[in-house]
């Protein structure tokens, strides 16, 4: 799938509610930072700078919350999950205050990282399904939506909201 510029909800098309941040195949697991209840919408901007590099920026309220706003806090952070039908992997993604995005790919078996990278955008290699969600400040714990069971059309995706 190849998303082109424009501004995306992220919509959970799935049947089952999930608190954030709770394992496959649970409901009531996980950090209840946020109900997630279908449909759920978060509009984020996307850009394509290349064949398979994008730039990825929430919208909060009319104000970009992701490594392009113009006050960076050291404690907003998002995650940003890569899925594709045999693999899967989640990173956590980090601005580094200057408009560059410091990601790390972690296990979703043990939580280990096992891969880190800087870079000015999030790459995404050949992937299908890609989200990201903020973390703001008063002490909540990183978010992670997994929603990792069921067809690909009941998982996440990106729904175009404006082209």
């Amino acid at each position: 799938m190849i998303l082109t510029n424009g501004t995306y909800d992220i919509i959970n098309h799935g049947r089952i509610p999930r608190c954030a941040g709770a394992p496959p195949g649970s409901v009531a697991l996980g950090t209840p930072v946020m109900a997630v209840s279908p449909p759920l919408m978060l509009p984020i901007e996307v850009e394509r700078v290349g064949d398979d590099t994008y730039q990825f920026r929430l919208r909060t309220n009319d104000t970009i919350a992701l490594g392009h706003s113009e006050q960076v806090r050291k404690e907003d952070l998002a995650f940003v999950k890569l899925m594709r039908c045999s693999e899967d992997a989640v990173w956590e993604v980090s601005s580094n205050g200057q408009g560059g995005f410091r990601y790390v790919q972690v296990s979703l078996q043990n939580r280990l990282v096992f891969d880190e990278k800087f870079s000015p955008s999030i790459h995404v290699p050949n992937t299908d399904r890609c989200w990201t969600l903020p973390r703001f400040g008063g002490g909540l714990s990183p978010i992670l939506l997994s929603e990792l069971e069921g067809s690909p059309e009941q998982d996440w995706v990106f729904q175009p909201l404006y082209a």
